[in-house]
């Protein structure tokens, strides 16, 4: 699964970005057999042991690919919450991943033309011709993303519809919100920072590992769906797929199957990694100094990482898989930032542990400058960024952070005139914590909810 060569370092589209030696291997040996197989008559006695000998060559392929996948993700944590080899068909978590517009979007690159990605229908669904494809050009703002006007004449009605509904609803906070809801049961285990002992036993994949997995992820995307296209014979002016290779069909649908397995495991890893530097920010001495506002190293070295691994994704998979693997991060980390405080609030029981002004200060230099980081890291061609998901997201994150300098008096003006903007558990844990101009008040909590509840 090492990269057969390297495209320019801005990275490669789904189209330039070269195949891993394997699948380009697999590519050029079995050539001559495709084409001979549309010049033999079907009842022949060539053609039937030629599709066989293909049959075989992708199946012993797809055994080579199976154990190159579990190389890479074995111990990983990304790997453990997609279910690992046993459960990622029927994975809650890989499942909520697919509702994504992203992720639809994603195998539109590819070639895929169906948002169900079961076995039996991306077997079936594998037949799309790359030239129906609809380009994703970036925006015209500041930041380069999907273009949400790009249209081309060419397309059947059909496929402009199903990408006309995809888009639209990349427009809609709420939906975003949705499928954001869908993911989150599957990684609670994530935001109890205590549990993984705040990062330090979460298992991450290192920069090579990300690499081989970004450069496997798309060799075998775009080699499923080169095979596929040679299965295909021209009748006219349409063209179909031969209907005496079903197996030859599964074969090749399965290492579609294991190209989208590692897709999803980068974007996974993503999180897991983004969880591992963002726990360690509330055990971070800044957020108790009392003589300057400084960043904590975990958020330098998490910018960082976002901005490097940008840069080698691209370059080792393509813009696509890098897209993919980036998405959703900027609901995420205002998320992660929360939680953040959830943390602090629950260990402000001693003098020593009480967030001072200057680390309120810190936490929210904290979610602009990983909000500036994220935005570079994703300001590349083909980008899933969301601006309107980002700027809403990270304002939460910022108005919740600002809670912690209120006194008592100004919180109580905050949650009744605000009550829905945050949940109940989150407004008494703020209640209950002290603060640098405020000592923790349960009861005063209780009696406002229900002067509110009267109302």
């Amino acid at each position: 699964g090492q990269q057969g060569g390297i495209s320019d370092g801005a990275g490669g589209s789904t189209t330039t970005t070269p195949l891993c030696m394997a699948c380009q291997a697999l590519l050029d040996s079995t050539a001559p057999l495709f084409s001979a197989i549309h010049k033999l008559p079907k009842g022949g006695d060539l053609y039937k042991p030629l599709v066989a000998v293909l049959e075989h060559a992708t199946l012993t392929f797809n055994s080579r690919a199976k154990q190159r996948v579990q190389q890479i993700c074995v111990n990983k944590k990304a790997d453990e919450l997609l279910g690992g080899e046993a459960g990622i068909k029927d994975n809650k978590l890989s499942l909520a991943m697919e509702k994504r517009n992203s992720f639809a979007i994603f195998l539109q690159m590819y070639n895929e033309r169906s948002g169900d990605t079961s076995d039996a229908s991306v077997v079936e669904n594998m037949s799309t011709d790359a030239s129906r494809i609809l380009p994703l050009s970036p925006s015209v703002g500041d930041t380069k993303s999907i273009s949400r006007n790009s249209r081309r004449t060419d397309v059947s009605s059909s496929l402009a519809d199903e990408l006309s509904a995809l888009t639209s609803l990349n427009e809609d906070n709420e939906y975003n919100d949705d499928v954001l809801q869908k993911e989150l049961p599957m990684l609670q285990l994530l935001f109890q920072f205590q549990s993984h002992n705040f990062g330090k036993d979460l298992v991450i994949s290192s920069e090579d590992d990300l690499m081989h997995a970004a450069s496997l992820a798309h060799s075998l995307l775009k080699l499923s769906g080169l095979l596929t296209k040679r299965l295909r014979t021209k009748k006219g002016s349409s063209e179909r797929t031969l209907s005496s290779t079903r197996a030859l069909r599964e074969a090749i649908g399965t290492i579609r199957l294991h190209g989208i397995r590692m897709a999803k495991f980068c974007r996974i890893d993503f999180i897991v990694q983004t969880i591992k530097h963002m726990s360690k920010i509330c055990k971070s001495n800044t957020l108790v100094a009392t003589d300057s506002v400084r960043l904590p190293s975990c958020v330098n070295s998490l910018g960082d990482f976002l901005m490097n691994a940008s840069d080698f994704l691209r370059e080792a998979g393509g813009s696509a898989i890098a897209a993919y693997s980036l998405s959703a991060l900027e609901q995420y980390i205002p998320l992660f930032l929360m939680q953040t405080v959830r943390n602090i609030g629950k260990d402000c029981d001693t003098p020593s542990h009480v967030i001072t002004l200057n680390g309120i200060e810190s936490l929210d230099r904290s979610g602009s400058v990983l909000y500036r980081d994220l935005k570079t890291a994703s300001s590349f061609e083909g980008s899933f960024w969301d601006e309107a998901v980002a700027s809403e997201s990270f304002e939460r994150s910022a108005s919740f952070v600002a809670l912690l300098e209120l006194d008592m008096d100004e919180l109580e003006a905050f949650c009744r005139n605000h009550r829905n903007d945050f949940s109940d558990a989150d407004y008494k844990l703020m209640f209950v914590m002290n603060g640098p101009r405020r000592m923790g008040n349960p009861t005063r909590y209780i009696a406002l909810k229900q002067r509110m509840d009267q109302r």
